[in-house]
């Protein structure tokens, strides 16, 4: 006989299957919300790395600075600078946001001597150029670098500009080199010793940067050759001279940067009086192209003829005696000529012609 089938409830089937679909859509819905955070994540990320470069300011403000002016070992004041500031990323105008400084400092001490504000000189304009003439009050502060005038300089200028949206930028340039501010004077000082008048104390009194050497030279007054020499930049020098004159010196002054000349005269007197003689000697004759001796003989006999002259002319007059004078003779009128007139004294041939001419000259009849 046979047995009879099991007969199996679909209603449990179908329910298992509306439970698998539905734990599957659950674990979808489960593993796709992970998923969903980190794409909202990222870009939740994104955005704030965005805002946060929007609020961050951007690079600061580039400025720059250039020297002109090439400076040398050294520099003699006053002397010119030239030189530029430039800015990007902020305004160039002058204001309280930016500056413009000029520094000197000593090298050799690493010691800021001088600061000067050219702040005002700038032209709103980028870049701006600096035009001016460095002076020793520029450069110079004897308070703050008191060793400044035999020491290497630097010359910096800094420019600083600052926006309130870019934050600060900075630049700056510097040259090197000696400054000489002391202008260059020199003198000799010149004393007699009471006990040895022909022994003169020379000594230089000078005002120079960079001096190397103080060099003296006197000269002969005749001759112009040097006679004596010396090196006063370390103390005074002893010259001894007996010969009077006025003789001219030269007192030099030796720096780095040049050299530097004074010049006088040192007078000598003969010790215990003012006055003296001298005597010039000209090696030359008066006759040109003959020796002293052939001109002397010349002149010899040429004043021994004019003394012979002389001699015969004085004896003449001395012993050729008076002349002899004629005795005086009585006066005796000489008869007038015949036909004469009595008025002019003129003649005439016949008695007819001095009758017509005393008539005619003198209205006689």
């Amino acid at each position: 006989m046979d047995q009879p089938k099991r007969r199996t409830r679909p209603g449990v089937g179908f329910v298992l299957l509306v439970f698998a679909l539905v734990a599957g859509l659950s674990l979808g819905a489960t593993a796709a919300v992970p998923v969903g955070h980190a794409a909202s994540a990222r870009a939740v990320g994104a955005a704030g790395h965005l805002a946060s470069a929007a609020v961050h300011p951007s690079a600061a403000p580039a400025v720059g600075v250039s020297i002109s002016t090439s400076f040398g070992t050294y520099t003699v004041l006053p002397a010119p600078l030239i030189f530029s500031v430039s800015v990007t990323g902020a305004s160039a105008a002058p204001g309280p946001n930016a500056s413009v400084w000029l520094n000197v400092t000593d090298v050799a001490t690493s010691k800021l001597c001088v600061s000067n504000d050219l702040s005002g000189d700038l032209s709103g304009a980028s870049p701006a150029y600096f035009g001016l003439t460095l002076t020793s009050d520029m450069v110079v502060n004897t308070t703050a670098c008191p060793s400044f005038g035999g020491d290497v300089a630097s010359l910096s200028v800094t420019a600083s500009f600052w926006d309130p949206t870019n934050g600060t930028g900075n630049g700056t340039a510097s040259e090197q080199t000696s400054f000489v501010y002391v202008p260059v004077t020199s003198q000799l000082g010149v004393v007699t010793s009471a006990s040895s008048p022909s022994t003169f104390q020379l000594s230089a009194t000078y005002t120079a940067q960079y001096v190397g050497r103080v060099a003296l030279s006197v000269y002969n007054p005749k001759t112009l050759l040097v006679t004596f020499t010396a090196n006063l930049k370390t103390g005074s020098v002893n010259w001894t001279q007996t010969i009077p004159g006025a003789y001219p010196y030269t007192l030099s002054v030796f720096t780095a940067f040049g050299t530097f000349n004074s010049t006088g005269v040192i007078s000598v007197i003969p010790p215990g009086s003012t006055f003296y003689n001298s005597t010039t000697w000209v090696n030359s004759t008066l006759i040109s192209g003959l020796s002293s001796s052939a001109a002397g003989t010349i002149l010899l006999i040429v004043g021994l003829l004019i003394g012979m002259i002389v001699a015969m002319v004085v004896g003449r007059m001395v012993w050729g005696g008076p002349k002899t004078v004629p005795p005086a003779q009585p006066w005796a009128q000489k008869p007038a000529a015949a036909n004469t007139c009595s008025v002019c004294g003129q003649s005439f041939s016949t008695p007819e012609e001095l009758a017509a001419h005393s008539k005619s000259e003198h209205g006689m009849q």
